[in-house]
């Protein structure tokens, strides 16, 4: 599942191919990754318009048009962007294309149709109505993100994966998170010291940021990152140990017992 920082270097991909383009036609291939709209009434309200900004929010991008709607965009499992600089754009899994009058086009590729595409007003109630907690890279100051995990009964792990508390960090970025600092992924949150939480707010900007900037490829992380190392019987990069795998609220957990141990 795309977290955070996939929808972010996705965002940015749009930037460069998609904003300030007049769209001229708005082919679906596949009506399963539209949600409230239409085929019809999604390209009645984007033909002739632009796409102006685009804004992310934990796992959904928002696009805002010329007219008066923006477009809701989640990835779901398999989505990404790609482009097309001709209408020829069959390869791949494409779903929802945007032609530009220009002759290029902006693909919404989605192999298991597990994203979702919509039409919203207003981002900020779009945001509401979904029950999303701010975004975990720039809605949280230190005050807020400690409240929210000495406020929580739940395992830390499980407390960051919570969509309606912390928008965009997944079952992959928390492990690297928790991996970071040094904080096992079955600790109750609340159970968190002022200190641990210091450092785990640090962390979480780290390492999301370092995703960003290396653009989501595991292998341009540093090497004392997890994300390579993320299966059962893998040595940790830092003490050399064997990587284990819990089950977190049903989730798979991967850490280092001996960088991460249950009590300090």
């Amino acid at each position: 599942m795309p977290e955070l920082p996939d929808v972010e270097v996705f965002r940015r991909f749009f930037e460069k191919k998609g904003k300030d383009k007049t769209i001229e036609a708005v082919g679906v291939r596949s009506e399963a990754v539209l949600g409230n709209v239409e085929p019809a009434e999604l390209e009645n309200a984007l033909r002739d318009q632009r796409f102006t900004s685009s804004v992310r929010h934990g796992k959904h991008l928002l696009i805002e048009t010329s007219g008066s709607n923006w477009l809701a965009v989640h990835f779901g499992m398999t989505g990404f962007f790609d482009y097309t600089e001709s209408s020829a754009a069959e390869e791949g899994h494409p779903r929802v294309i945007f032609f530009f009058r220009d002759g290029s086009g902006l693909i919404y590729d989605c192999q298991r149709k597990l994203g979702e595409i919509n039409l919203v007003q207003n981002p900020d109630s779009w945001v509401e109505e979904k029950g999303l907690g701010p975004d975990a890279l720039s809605g949280f100051d230190r005050e807020t993100f400690g409240t929210v995990f000495s406020g929580s009964r739940a395992m830390v792990k499980s407390t960051f994966m919570d969509q309606g508390k912390i928008a965009g960090v997944g079952n992959v970025y928390s492990d690297e998170i928790l991996y970071q600092a040094g904080i096992h992924p079955r600790v109750k949150a609340s159970d968190l010291t002022e200190r641990r939480i210091d450092d785990l707010y640090e962390k979480t900007r780290v390492v999301l940021k370092e995703a960003i900037d290396n653009e989501v490829d595991p292998e341009k992380l540093p090497e004392d990152y997890l994300l390579t190392h993320r299966s059962p019987g893998s040595t940790c990069p830092r003490c050399g140990g064997e990587i284990e795998k819990v089950k977190v609220s049903g989730r798979s957990a991967y850490f280092c017992p001996n960088c991460q141990p249950a009590r300090e």
